[in-house]
């Protein structure tokens, strides 16, 4: 029984082969970065057409820090909800529900 299993296992690693084996490396190609002009990402947008165009110089702006508080977003809403209900001719059933509803929402 021992020596079926011996030739069992060695057909099977003689098949498969020996997974010790590592595929050949190949060394990472480098990649050279060449200093270029920065690009500006601003179109202008067809409907400035008419307006005057913007003044995006970097020479005059200069560091600064500004400290206030956020703006309170403000938001008005009215629901209404109308449910209307019909049944037909024997038992003329008929049910309607109507509700208003209006609020401010501060964030």
């Amino acid at each position: 029984m021992t020596a079926t299993r011996a030739i069992l296992f060695a057909l099977a690693l003689a098949a498969v082969g020996c997974a010790a084996q590592t595929a050949p490396t190949t060394r990472p190609a480098t990649t050279v970065y060449r200093d270029h002009a920065a690009v500006a990402l601003v179109y202008e947008p067809p409907i400035a057409a008419d307006l005057p165009r913007l003044a995006l110089a970097r020479d005059t702006r200069e560091p600064a820090a500004f400290l206030g508080y956020r703006q309170l977003t403000v938001e008005y809403f009215v629901v209404h909800r109308d449910d209307w209900q019909m049944d037909g001719y024997p038992d003329q059933f008929t049910r309607r529900a109507i509700s208003d509803q209006s609020g401010v929402r501060y964030r």
